[in-house]
């Protein structure tokens, strides 16, 4: 099959001229139509296709269309130059993989509707930007010209934060690049931090660090999974900088900004000082947004100025989509996060769902 993704609305304008195959007779057609009403979904939905014995021969409601449910077998004869399938199951890996090895569907395009949400999602995203003048580049800079990252654990840096370092190099060629480690910082200072080193949760490490970091000397701290595609001179005049990585979360590890004792850096470093250790279940943009928030963030992906901290849309430090991996560099993106995430484990199941996005091939 031709794997392809698009928004709902390009799906939909798609296949009005199209037969429209959904695999998966559930709950998940109604769920799309409810959620997008307008676009009439189920005025395009030729026929359902389902393993379930029970269904087949069956007519699924669909808003107000009943809909014939059918089988793998009786799709397959059905097919035609102008079939395109859906697959509007939530768990849809073993279907596409059923579908995948039938030869006769090797030119048919298919889409995958949790695709589609995460196009709808970085489409939606995408449209938050820098208002104009909307940066202060005016005065003298607030931010000194450090970078600041953390390595712990002893290990040898990997070759894409070698590659991360190198574009800071390159962007900001007259900082100072501080490297932050067992050999220069004390990982017992704060109970919370202490307690991630010694279960060696090094990235969880580095949430307090860099705070304190930044709090005593002021400047960058980037990720070692940053790229930066142009200077940060500009972001320097703000008392404080940070991005948002989704429509209402914020995170540091983008990279994020400030002068020597700045009050939201102060009042996170508050925070850690009253929380236990959880094994690293809580993420740090849970903390980062939620003390934010008290300073006036507005849990919407937008550009705000809050007044000790600068917030910046997604675009600008977080081009990378955390859906689909789809990067989407802008004039206005200073850098890219390529979540190496080391802190997380991926199921099998969310390895296969990234690979197959490799194999998209347009968003029509």
């Amino acid at each position: 099959m031709v794997l392809r993704n698009s928004t709902m609305l390009d799906f939909v304008n798609v296949v009005k001229n199209k037969k429209l195959y959904c695999f998966g007779a559930g709950s998940v057609p109604n769920e799309i139509c409810s959620k997008y009403p307008e676009l009439k979904l189920e005025s395009y939905i030729y026929r359902f296709i389902d393993n379930s014995s029970i269904l087949q021969g069956t007519k699924k409601k669909v808003g107000t269309s009943d809909i014939l449910v059918i089988s793998v077998e009786e799709f397959l004869k059905e097919v035609d130059e102008s079939t395109v399938v859906l697959f509007t199951l939530y768990a849809f890996l073993e279907a596409f993989e059923q579908l995948d090895t039938v030869s006769v569907l090797d030119t048919i395009s298919c889409y995958i509707y949790r695709m589609i949400v995460a196009a709808d999602y970085d489409f939606q995203l995408a449209q938050q930007k820098i208002p104009e003048n909307g940066l202060l580049y005016t005065g003298s800079p607030q931010i000194p010209k450090k970078i600041h990252y953390c390595w712990f654990g002893y290990n040898e840096l990997p070759d894409l934060a070698k590659r991360c370092i190198e574009s800071w190099k390159k962007f900001c060629p007259n900082y100072e690049i501080i490297r932050w480690d067992e050999t220069n910082y004390d990982v017992s200072k704060n109970k919370y931090m202490h307690k991630a080193y010694k279960d060696r949760k090094w990235a969880f490490v580095s949430d307090y660090a860099r705070l304190d970091i930044v709090n005593d000397y002021g400047g960058i701290y980037l990720d070692t999974d940053v790229e930066l595609v142009k200077s940060l001179d500009s972001l320097l005049y703000e008392k404080g900088f940070c991005g948002f990585e989704s429509n209402q979360q914020v995170a540091f590890g983008l990279g994020f900004g400030a002068h020597s004792n700045n009050k939201v850096v102060a009042d996170l470093l508050k925070l850690y000082d009253t929380l236990e250790w959880d094994g690293g279940k809580t993420p740090c943009p849970v903390f980062q947004t939620s003390i934010l928030k008290k300073h006036g963030l507005i849990e919407q992906n937008s550009f705000q100025r809050l007044k000790d901290m600068t917030i910046l849309p997604a675009e600008c430090l977080c081009p990378k989509s955390i859906m689909s991996s789809k990067i989407s560099v802008t004039p206005r993106t200073f850098a890219i996060h390529h979540y190496a995430a080391s802190w997380y484990e991926y199921t099998q199941t969310e390895i296969e769902f990234l690979k197959l996005w490799e194999r998209v091939q347009d968003y029509e």
